[in-house]
């Protein structure tokens, strides 16, 4: 809950994304994370390192296959 309050508050946290992504993801809310990762990517901007986007992309795609089975 208090992640969700920090992106509410101010939508440019990064951080607060990807760690949204990782409760989601644990909690196998699925599309949540989808959408937490990507707007972490998105948040982020060019202030991420090229290891976080790459990160976050695996993430996504882990996610994304999950969804296919």
């Amino acid at each position: 809950a208090a992640y969700e309050k920090a992106v509410s508050l101010d939508s440019s946290v990064a951080g607060a994304y990807y760690d949204l992504g990782v409760l989601y993801s644990q909690d196998r809310e699925t599309q949540k994370a989808l959408a937490a990762f990507k707007n972490y990517l998105r948040a982020g901007g060019k202030s991420l390192s090229a290891k976080d986007k790459q990160d976050a992309q695996e993430r996504i795609s882990g996610l994304e296959a999950s969804l296919k089975k």
